[in-house]
């Protein structure tokens, strides 16, 4: 079975860098995208398991990629971050449909705690090897 692969939208390139090499190094696969529209074009073209998007972006905001997904019923988990995060926005991203809404600046534990949790066969380092 491939890797799963995961696409980390945000408009800031040290963060998808960060979210990135750390998926990467669990072994999943890790692509990013410099926004909402460039991801959204991706995960037509490509196999995505799952989405990691910040919510406050130039082009379109991480809930209107996520109302974009749900029209192409993708069927993927996707998780929203923003550096404004509080309760009531986190409540809007659950409403919205997203699994969760991480505060900026993401930890590394949450983070792949819930990544784990979301793809199949990632528990324990199982991807760990590329073979």
């Amino acid at each position: 079975m491939p890797n799963n692969a995961v696409i980390v939208v945000d408009d800031d390139r040290l963060t998808r860098e960060s979210l990135c090499e750390i998926l990467s190094d669990l072994g999943w696969l890790a692509r990013d995208a410099n926004g909402g529209l460039a991801a959204f074009a991706s995960i037509q073209r490509e196999q995505t398991d799952m989405v990691v998007s910040d919510v406050d972006m130039p082009d379109i905001s991480g809930f209107e990629l996520l109302a974009r997904l749900q029209g192409i019923q993708f069927p993927a988990p996707v998780i929203l971050m923003s550096a404004r995060a509080d309760v009531e926005l986190i409540r809007r991203a659950r409403e919205a449909g997203a699994v969760d809404l991480l505060a900026k600046p993401v930890h590394i534990e949450p983070f792949t705690n819930l990544v784990s949790s979301l793809l199949p066969g990632t528990e324990n380092g199982e991807r760990q090897n590329h073979g």
